[in-house]
């Protein structure tokens, strides 16, 4: 009834942290850069819309820079029920 999306993922060595991009209105948007290392999983907000579907890129940070290009790649697209 929380109208979440869970997203786990396997570690990534070297990276100092993740990021969260999802594509809306034709353009990338960060929803957040600053998941620390040791965490493994990341919980949306609250209260999405159920049927609304998007698509999500996950990025991790490796020597100061963002694997987003190859993240991008690999996005999924996910439906909230």
């Amino acid at each position: 009834g929380r109208h979440q999306v869970q997203f786990v993922w396997s570690p990534v060595q070297g990276a100092t942290n993740y990021g969260i991009a999802v594509y809306l209105a034709g353009k990338w948007r960060v929803q957040t850069s600053s998941i620390p290392a040791s965490s493994r999983s990341y919980v949306t907000p609250k209260n999405l819309t159920p049927g609304m579907t998007y698509r999500v890129a996950i990025a991790a940070k490796i020597n100061g820079q963002w694997t987003s290009t190859e993240s991008i790649k690999h996005a999924v697209t996910v439906t909230v029920r």
